[in-house]
């Protein structure tokens, strides 16, 4: 199948592991926003597809109505029409680079740019343009590929020829100067300090221009489905809201990452009976306590995640 296929023609966006715990650590962090507004004001922008497995949870869990859909690719205007999950979806068409601006932005947002490719220059505007104009109490999340895929002794400097083609070399950090520094998860370290420098020049242009604004930074997600994938986001808010963002509590949650530590998530493979075993001593025991067949790493990697652990059936409906 050519590249130029849309992802959601390539990948089955419902049967993603580590995506569905990735989801069930945001969505139980975006509860804590009902202290900046209740979540029922919130709009959700994001990037449907033609699962829209975000923008259905985040309609059942969170309560959210309003609800936006880009779509960069037209042609396909019907199939995404026949699968919008809820009639309160509206859908957008075009590249986001368009759509954004148009978009009006009194209302606190969560906005999930979840992009199936590395990060550009194209993402960067995204990014800028959303800490330019969004609400206080909005959500930024983004979500790139972050793969630095395997290079030949014969193509040295691939790797940084390919970043500096995508975002820019007066965007690549100091002291990244060889494919070795952006190695297995190096690649997404990289890309959430460029992400987190444009968030925050563009809120450092904005506070000249109104109120005082700040980011603070929630997740820094490493998982992979097959690629290496990365998320970061968090919370932009003016001076007025800092203490609604104290009594959200986001760092009584373990994987609330503020900083460049990242969150790894790591999805094992475990039989049904392994899950109803290790679920009976859990949180208490953690994962120190197992049958000795469970290898010792599985268990921790499941005690880290098993709250948010997919289960997939095959059901007819």
């Amino acid at each position: 199948m050519s590249e130029r296929t849309p992802s959601y023609e390539r990948v089955n966006y419902r049967l993603r592991p580590a995506k569905h715990v990735e989801r069930g650590m945001i969505l139980e962090a975006l509860q804590r926003l009902s202290v900046f507004a209740p979540l029922r004001q919130y709009r959700y922008i994001g990037f449907g597809s033609t699962y829209f497995a975000d923008f259905i949870v985040v309609h059942r869990v969170l309560g959210i109505n309003k609800m936006i859909s880009i779509e960069e690719d037209e042609a396909k205007r019907a199939r995404f029409l026949f699968n919008r999950p809820f009639r309160t979806v509206k859908l957008i068409f075009g590249h986001s680079n368009a759509v954004l601006p148009t978009l009006a932005w009194t209302t606190p947002s969560i906005v999930w740019l979840d992009y199936d490719g590395p990060l550009t220059n194209s993402v960067l505007a995204d990014i800028g343009w959303v800490c330019s104009a969004a609400a206080s109490g909005s959500v930024l999340i983004v979500t790139v590929r972050a793969d630095p895929g395997a290079i030949s002794v014969d193509d040295k400097g691939a790797r940084i020829r390919t970043l500096k083609k995508n975002i820019g070399a007066k965007n690549v950090p100091n002291g990244i100067t060889n494919d070795g520094h952006l190695a297995d998860w190096r690649l997404a370290e990289v890309g959430r300090t460029v992400i987190d420098s444009t968030i925050r020049e563009a809120v450092r242009d904005r506070s000249t221009r109104a109120a005082q604004m700040s980011y603070e930074q929630l997740f820094n997600f490493h998982y992979r489905d097959g690629v290496r994938m990365s998320t970061v986001g968090g919370v932009l808010l003016d001076a007025g809201h800092r203490s609604e963002l104290d009594r959200c509590s986001f760092k009584d949650l373990s994987y609330i990452k503020s900083g460049s530590d990242a969150c790894l998530i790591s999805v094992p493979f475990l039989t049904n009976r392994e899950v109803r075993w290790l679920d009976r001593h859990l949180p208490a025991t953690a994962a120190g306590t197992g049958v000795a067949m469970i290898p010792q790493r599985d268990r921790d990697a499941y005690a880290d995640i098993y709250r948010f652990f997919p289960t997939f059936v095959d059901a007819e409906f």
